[in-house]
């Protein structure tokens, strides 16, 4: 840790103990600990954006440009997604910092179910029957 003299402001860099004198002045006034942490600190921004009309209630446009953190890798990776309701067009492009483009789609929005698909949970009727079905394989 380093301290520094409240007399004449010597610095030293020592081990915490009581009863401390500064080597240059002889002082034991007191002293002033400086605690110094060196890190690397990564700025990342992004913009995300929606274009709405008066009276709608889904926007026409949204848009998501900028770093976005991938939580698996914890990296932060570039994307460029656009959602044009009103001209029926997808995009998304994601690419790593080492430049490796992951993802890169365009086609139309609808039909398009940006993965949803795959983190969909079965409805409750489809639960109950699957419930159903397997206190009948039960009883069996």
């Amino acid at each position: 840790m380093e301290i520094q003299c409240n007399a004449c402001k010597h610095v030293e860099t020592v081990e915490l103990c009581d009863g401390y004198v500064c080597p240059e002045c002889g002082s034991m006034q007191g002293f002033t600990m400086r605690v110094v942490i060196n890190e690397t600190l990564g700025i990342h921004e992004s913009i995300r954006y929606k274009g709405k009309s008066e009276g709608e209630k889904r926007p026409y446009v949204e848009v998501h440009l900028g770093a976005d953190l991938h939580e698996d890798s914890g990296e932060f990776r570039e994307v460029t997604q656009v959602v044009d309701r009103r001209n029926n067009l997808y995009k998304k492009k994601v690419v790593r910092p080492i430049g490796e483009v992951v993802k890169d789609v365009e086609g139309p929005l609808i039909g398009h179910d940006g993965g949803s698909a795959q983190r969909r949970r079965p409805r409750a009727a489809d639960s109950a029957a699957a419930d159903d079905q397997d206190k009948d394989a039960g009883d069996q």
